[in-house]
């Protein structure tokens, strides 16, 4: 039986807070990693457009911190 990673969530802003969980990159880097190893050891046509859709949520998740961070928001729950 494999034993899969758990997740705690960023509770609150880094500015508020500090880090005290994980953002919403690092599971989808997780999902990207275990779709290659998989992709490796048991060959599947979808695996790579998977790996391309994994790849596209973390674009937008990047286009939407420099976003925030151009508006000056980024680190704070302000819209």
């Amino acid at each position: 039986m494999h034993m899969y990673p758990t997740y705690e969530w960023q509770e609150g802003t880094f500015l508020e807070v500090g880090k005290n969980g994980s953002m919403l990159e690092q599971p989808v880097r997780a999902l990207i990693h275990r779709v290659n190893d998989l992709h490796e050891h048991r060959p599947c046509p979808q695996n790579p457009k998977i790996i391309e859709h994994l790849n596209a949520i973390l674009g937008l998740l990047d286009e939407r911190t420099r976003e925030r961070n151009r508006r000056g928001v980024l680190g704070t729950a302000k819209i």
